[in-house]
Order: structure tokens, then sequence, then C-alpha cells
């Protein structure tokens, strides 16, 4: 007797993985020879071939082939003798192709050219990335040791039509494998989800449906298969799977939704929705958008790469529902769905009989039912992006009374923004009258912590009341003082200096909207004190400053100087440059339509050209962007060519850095500016024939060296550092700032040398 071979959850999973990395591999290397794309026809002459069709996306109508060439060879062999002409009359698999046009014969290598990108994106790139989802899933699995027979299904689903999704990339170019691989995974794909639902159910004692329902569809599914694979090369794969697949599907959703209806708990319902929506909104639009068409109109509305995206959203939902249990969140935006829906049918189909009516003379159903669904998509995507922009917006655009927690949120949001402490008082002020009917109010400064004294209180008159019930009562920030339907609370209390709210409102407030109020002064008390924080910290490292041994304040404050030489960049850009570019627009169109003033406008718009260079090159020394852009090396470049342009000393720079260098953000921007620096000074000051400029990364720094043979500096005479002449100062505390070393050396007539170490660490 043989021994019984008992592996785990874990181990099967491991296996299965394995198993389809293979499948995968195979797959993915054969993806790499480009789809041609080519259908034919037989001449009237035998064995003779015409080009009939090209696809939107294949290499043959990249590279201009047209339909009536007629194919003389491929791989050097007669096309009679080419295997997929002789099965399908298509030209795939191919690595040399010749054609005729015209008496004359052009031959091509089919390689990867820059038009079929599209082509790699769809086939190959969302291929794959679906298939490292499916890997994910796994790992997340096995780390979270969630290995039972229902994650098990799962993540043989998830394979199964990972391994679908590559091979129907694969089956367009008719290799035999791929076409047996697809036949086999899209069939059992749905199968395998219906054992899952069975099983995940099963597990929690709330399964609806029996055992023989899962069986049947797998026979179903057996038979299907045991069908196709005889007759696949006498059918097209399409043929013989959609319909296989699409009676699968809506079996499984049938019985999705008897089950709503029938289970008790609601946790139960939670996880089928999300299970329910999953998979609808994965394979539907493939259906209803492809499948359906396919067969009515001999194509689908919406071309299968593009709907194959769709079933991204299969593994997006599981992962979302099955590793975090998080259902309610999005059971509550699934909801909407319908609802939504319906609202994009209905405009879809008011859009679509608009067209119709206004620009087509005859009704042609595919033209107008490819409209209409374009439109329901679109017109779907706004409602959820708008609901999303409203999510984010509406509190701090719109205001309404007594809706409290949107002006929490939008004052929480304002509190952002504001630097000072009149800004946070007044935006307070502000809040409370946009929220409560205010008939008036004031804030009042005091130099007590008692209630102010009528003589001295600064009031209307309609106050007295409030002041002599509450005279000499030791006031405490955040507590609400009400009586006679006039209140006031003391906001916040700064170095001996108390600020307080007095307001009578219009109606007499309930106990939520004290309750608001008070909330909102806590808010302020906590931003002013966190301000007054601030304030004494800045005040204490200005102290500091003078004290030896404070490289990491110098560092601090450079980083500072640099986030605020970049916002200011921002602003600059954003703001007068653009108004810049408008205003030169006005100018030119003025100039083309007023003749008799051509050449004084024509100067203005040079004027004008010349503010946009220099705001443009103020706001790239404030912060240098295209260290964001294109990185250090090419920034550096940059300088040196506009070194050379204004100046005629001839630079030879000498460096090992690559394009793909990355430091920390900090550690380039003080390359750079030390480059910048270097290069400013041999400007204007060095008059020099020759300039010598060496970088070099090294392993724990980076290396800075500057030479040129320019007029050079006694330094002597300069002031003890040496380099404060030559405006070297500022870079030298910069680099000591970050542990590093600035040497200067120079002697008159003989240039100078600059060596510059940075370290990573």
């Amino acid at each position: 007797m043989g021994k019984r071979l008992n592996l785990s959850y874990s181990q099967i999973m491991m296996v299965m993985t394995v198993t389809t990395i293979i499948i995968f591999s195979y797959l993915f290397f054969n993806n790499l020879q480009p789809f041609t794309g080519i259908s034919v026809g037989e001449t009237s002459e035998s064995h003779t071939y015409v080009i009939t069709h090209l696809h939107r996306l294949g290499w043959g109508k990249a590279v201009g082939l047209s339909e009536g060439d007629l194919i003389v060879s491929i791989n050097d062999t007669p096309p009679s003798q080419h295997e997929t002409i002789i099965r399908k009359m298509k030209v795939e698999q191919v690595d040399t192709l010749t054609i005729e046009r015209d008496d004359r014969q052009l031959s091509y290598r089919v390689r990867y050219v820059p038009d079929i990108f599209l082509q790699y994106f769809f086939y190959l790139l969302l291929p794959s990335v679906y298939f490292l989802i499916s890997i994910f899933f796994v790992y997340i699995n096995l780390k979270r040791k969630d290995t039972g027979l229902s994650m098990l299904l799962i993540t043989l689903t998830m394979f199964i039509i990972s391994v679908a999704y590559n091979a129907s990339s694969l089956q367009i170019k008719l290799y035999p494998i791929a076409e047996l691989i697809l036949i086999i995974s899209f069939l059992m794909a749905p199968s395998l989800f219906f054992h899952f639902v069975y099983q995940f159910f099963k597990e929690r004692r709330a399964v609806w449906f029996s055992w023989w329902m899962v069986q049947s569809l797998y026979l179903f599914s057996a038979v299907t298969i045991v069908f196709a694979l005889f007759v696949y090369d006498q059918l097209a794969v399409n043929d013989l799977i959609l319909p296989a697949f699409s009676i699968s599907v809506f079996w499984i959703l049938v019985q999705m939704i008897t089950g709503l209806t029938q289970l008790k708990k609601e946790s139960d319902k939670d996880t089928l929705y999300g299970l329910f929506y999953a998979i609808g909104l994965g394979v539907l639009p493939y259906i209803f958008f492809y499948i359906i068409p396919y067969f009515v109109l001999g194509e689908g509305i919406i071309p299968f790469e593009y709907v194959n995206v769709f079933f991204f959203f299969i593994p997006m939902g599981l992962m979302y529902m099955i590793l975090t249990n998080q259902l309610y969140l999005l059971r509550v935006q699934i909801k909407k769905l319908p609802y939504y829906l319906i609202l994009s049918t209905f405009l879809s189909a008011v859009i679509t009989l608009l067209h119709l009516m206004l620009f087509e003379s005859s009704f042609q159903f595919r033209k107008e039912f490819s409209l209409f669904s374009y439109t329901l998509i679109i017109i779907l995507g706004l409602f959820f992006a708008k609901k999303q922009l409203e999510h984010y917006f509406k509190p701090q655009l719109f205001v309404s009374a007594n809706d409290f927690q949107a002006s929490y949120y939008r004052f929480s949001t304002q509190l952002q923004t504001h630097h000072t402490r009149g800004d946070v008082i007044q935006s307070f002020v502000r809040e409370i009258k946009e929220v409560i009917p205010l008939e008036h109010f004031k804030v009042l400064k005091h130099r007590s912590m008692t209630m102010p004294h009528i003589k001295t209180h600064r009031l209307p008159d309609r106050y007295i009341p409030l002041l002599n019930f509450y005279v000499n009562q030791r006031l405490v920030v955040g507590r609400l003082n009400g009586r006679f339907g006039l209140y006031a609370i003391p906001i916040n209390n700064y170095k001996g200096e108390l600020f307080i709210f007095f307001f009578q409102p219009k109606q007499v407030l309930n106990q939520e909207q004290l309750n608001y109020v008070t909330t909102l002064v806590q808010f302020v008390d906590l931003a002013l004190k966190n301000r007054t924080k601030i304030e004494d910290l800045l005040e204490e490292l200005e102290q500091a400053k003078h004290h030896d041994n404070m490289e990491w304040l110098s560092r601090l404050l450079f980083e500072w100087s640099e986030l605020e030489r970049k916002q200011l960049a921002l602003d600059l850009h954003d703001t007068f440059l653009q108004d810049l570019i408008v205003l030169k627009r006005d100018l030119e169109s003025l100039r083309k339509s007023n003749r008799s003033r051509t050449e004084e406008y024509k100067a203005m718009e040079e004027r004008m050209q010349d503010i946009i260079f220099d705001m443009r090159e103020t706001t790239r020394h404030l912060y240098p962007t295209i260290l964001d852009e294109v990185g250090l090396l090419e920034a550096i470049k940059e300088l040196i060519e506009k070194f050379e342009l204004q100046c005629n000393s001839k630079l030879y720079l000498d460096t090992n850095l690559e394009p793909s260098f990355y430091q920390s953000r900090f550690i380039q921007l003080l390359v750079y500016r030390a480059v910048q620096e270097l290069l400013t000074n041999a400007n204007k000051h060095a008059k020099a024939s020759k300039v010598n400029l060496t970088i070099k990364h090294e392993q724990t720094g980076i290396k800075i060296d500057y030479k040129d043979d320019g007029v050079g500096v006694d330094l002597k005479k300069q002031s003890s550092d040496g380099v404060h002449h030559l405006g070297l100062f500022a870079l030298n505390e910069r680099i000591k700032s970050f542990k590093g070393t600035f040497e200067f050396e120079s002697t008159v007539g003989k240039g100078v040398t600059v060596h510059i170490y940075i370290p990573y660490s």
C-alpha cells in the first residue's frame, strides 16, 4: 500500500502558486512577440493570399501595411505553408514578412515599434499587474495564516481568472496551448467561485443553496470544456466559451440575489452584497458590452481589451472584503449604484435620441447603441466623482444654519491657513455668525480673569444685565456664561490678556447650540495655545542661534528657508507669471487689430517677454523645480549651460553621477546650491578663462572640487573666514550644518580652489 500524501491548505496554496507562476511565465514570454493583427483571404490563384483586414492595435497597421497587399512569404516560407494561415486565415507568430505592393516587394522584421505601445499595455502590462495582485493576495493570506478551504477556493479562483486574462492576450496570436488554457480556465472560473460562495457561507452556517447546485455547475463546465477541446480547431474560440460563460455567471448571480432575500443576519447580507457587486462590476460589463453585442452585431461595442479592465474589480473587491472584513462602508457606497444607474440610463437614452434626431438621417443600431453605452459609463462615473467632490468641498463652500458637523470640519480646515492670533479669532466669529443667527456680538480684550466691571466694560448698554449678574465672577476659558438672552465666553488667555466673546442671538439657544459654541471655543483655544508655543520656540531658537555647536539649528533653519523658497516660487508662478502671459496674449491680439500702433505694441510685447523670462528665472532660483523634474545631474548640466552662455570662461565638468542618482531631497538641494553658488562666484568675480568642476559620488558622501585660473583673492585682506567677500559664507554655513567640510584656498593672480564634502548621513 502506498503512503497517503497529506498536505495542509498552506502547502496546497504554495503548490497552486508555483504552478500558476510557471503557466504565467510561459504566457508572458510568448506574449513578448508582437501581435501582427493581419487577416488574409485567398485569391483566385491557388495558394495566393492578400491582406483583407488589419487589427487596430496590430503591428501590421502600425508599420503601414494595407488591405490588398499580397503576402509573398512568411518566415522565408510560402504563406500556404504557414500554420496560422492554414488554421485561421491569419498571419501570426511571425519573425519576417514579405509583401508585394504595386509590383514592389517589401520585407519586414516583426519587432516592437513605438506605435504598438497600447498593444503591450493591454496584452502584457495589465495581465501582469492582475497576476501580481493575485500573488499579493496569497502572500497576505499566508502571513495572516488564513488558509481554510474557502480561502483556498477564492485564491484558486483568482489564479484561474489571472491565467485566463493572460491566455486571452496570447490566444489572439493563435498559440494552440494558449487557446486550450483559455478554454479551461475561462470556463472553470465561475464554478470555482460558486464553490467558494457555498463553502464561505457554509463555514458561517448561513448557506442557502444545496451542494448539488455546485456539482451541477461543475458538471456543466466540464461538459462544455470537453466539447470545446474536440471542436475548438473548427470554430472560433469566442463562439465556444462566451455563451457557456454567460450562462454560468447569470446562474451564480441569480443564486446570490436569492441569498439576499433569504439571509437573516445583517453581517452575512453585507458580505454577500460585497461579493455580488465585486463580481457583477467585473463580469457584467464584459457580458453586456462585449459578449451580447458579439453575437448580435458581430463584434463588441467596447473592444475586449478595454472591457477586460473591469476584471480588476474582482480582486480589489475581494481583497477589501476578505482581508479587512470591513463591509459596511462598502455597502453604503454600492447601494447608490442602482440609483445612479437609473439616472445614467435615462440621461444616456435622452442624449442618444437627441443625437439621432439632430445628426443622423437613418437609424443605425450598432452606432447608436455604442453611443448609448459610452455615455452611460461616462455619466455613471461622473455621478460617483460628483459624490466624492461634494464630500471634500461642500463643507468648505456651503454654509447652513445649525449644521454643526459641517461647521467643525470647515473651521478645522480654515485653522490650517491662519498664521496670526487675529485671523483665528476673526474666523471663529465669522463661523459663529454663519451658523447661529446673531443680533449683536463683540470681542473684548480684558486684562483680568474676572467679568469686566460696568464702568470699564466698553460694551453696549444691552450687556449691562449680564455684567451685573456676573460681577466680579472669575471666568474660565471655554465656559459659557449666559443670562437674559445674553452670553459671554472667554476664548483665550494670552500673556495676561483675556479675549472674551460677547454675543446676543436672535433666539434663545438650545442645548445643542450651546454645546456647539463651547466646542468651537475649545478649538480656538487649542489652536492659539499651539501657536503660542511655536512663537516661544522660535524665540528660543533665535537666542540659541548665538551659541556654539549649533549645527542642528543651522540645518533646521536652512531646511525651513528652502521650504519657504519653494512655496514662494509656486506662488509667483501661479499668480504673476500667469497674469503676465494672459496680458501678453491680449497685447498680441490688440496689435493685430490696430495697425497704426504696431511698433508701440510690439515694443510692449518684447518688454513683457523679458518680464516673463525674468520671472521664470526668479522662480527657478528660489526653488529649482528642475530637481524634481529631471534629477540632480540634468539640473547641474542646465546650470553649466547657463554659465557658459553668460560668461566667457570655459568650464570642464568631471562627474560620475548617474541620471538615476538619488539621495534625500535636502542632500540633492545642497549639492545643487553649492554648484550654483560656485558658478555664480566664477561669473561675477573670477574673470577666469578656464574653470574645472569635479563632482564625485562616493559611498559615504559626495565630493565637489572647484578650481579656476582667475584673479584670485588676497585672504589676508579678507574677513577671518576668508570667504565672506566672495558671497560663499552662507554656503559654508549650510555645509557645516550637514556636518560637511568646506575648504577655500586662493592667491592673488592664481585663481580660487574650493573643496567641499557633504556626507549622506
